[in-house]
């Protein structure tokens, strides 16, 4: 039975059918798992999901070893993912090259049903060890970000924007600024809190996604700014 999935896994092997069981025991675990045939593909899958463990199979093709590769994601940014190697043999200089990588396992294929329970289980905890959890609202975490939006609306609480920020909750942002808000010669927000609620934010790259911001910090005479600026650019602020 299913549970709901709590941690993200990148299975990289050339071959699917050899890594079903241990897919299908580790999603009945509460692991979301997604699969990566080549070292390319996996290079572009991590981006896309950033799981929070790798399983890498030591013999992935003609072109670059499973071994190879991760010491390539090692020295990137995502080197601190933690991983685990899987194998048809248990060559002892092949474990050893593993282990110096400071993976947390070493899986030998096939491997029987209790044995794999038992790793997982490991895993599982190892990982729950390893995650950080705060309290933003308790705690705010003091982070930059440049995004790229069209305005749609504006109005005197907020804006209506197209752009690739989905946000499953509440999202705010201080000390806000944007040339629009300098154009306008309207005070730089204090804080823009994104209200939308994204189910699937999964094709916003490709497809810019509607979000309602609401605006803190605008007094009376920056309405009357953004009244005028409205009329003149046809920009309706009802939404």
């Amino acid at each position: 039975m299913n549970t709901q999935p709590q941690f993200c896994a990148l299975i990289v092997d050339d071959q699917i059918d050899s890594t079903m069981v241990l897919k299908t025991m580790m999603e009945n675990r509460g692991f979301k798992c997604y699969h990566a045939l080549t070292a390319e593909e996996a290079t572009k899958r991590i981006e896309e999901v950033l799981p929070h463990l790798l399983i890498v199979d030591v013999n992935l093709g003609p072109d670059i070893s499973g071994l190879e590769w991760l010491v390539a994601v090692r020295k990137g940014v995502y080197g601190f993912i933690p991983a685990v190697m899987l194998t048809g043999s248990g060559d002892e200089t092949t474990v050893k090259d593993s282990m110096q990588l400071g993976i947390y396992d070493y899986v030998i294929k096939p491997s029987n049903a209790s044995i794999l329970d038992k790793k997982i289980t490991s895993w599982i905890q190892r990982l729950k060890e390893g995650v950080y959890r705060l309290d933003a609202e308790q705690m705010p975490i003091p982070v930059e970000a440049s995004f790229d939006m069209q305005i749609l609306a504006i109005s005197e609480t907020g804006l209506c924007v197209a752009g690739v920020v989905a946000n499953a909750e509440p999202l705010t942002f201080t000390k806000v600024s944007s040339p629009l808000f300098q154009g306008i010669d309207v005070t730089q927000p204090q804080r823009i809190t994104f209200l939308n609620y994204e189910k699937n934010p999964a094709g916003a790259i490709n497809n810019p996604i509607r979000n309602f911001c609401q605006v803190s910090g605008w007094t009376e005479p920056d309405f009357k700014r953004i009244r005028l600026w409205i009329r003149s650019n046809g920009l309706g602020r009802n939404f």
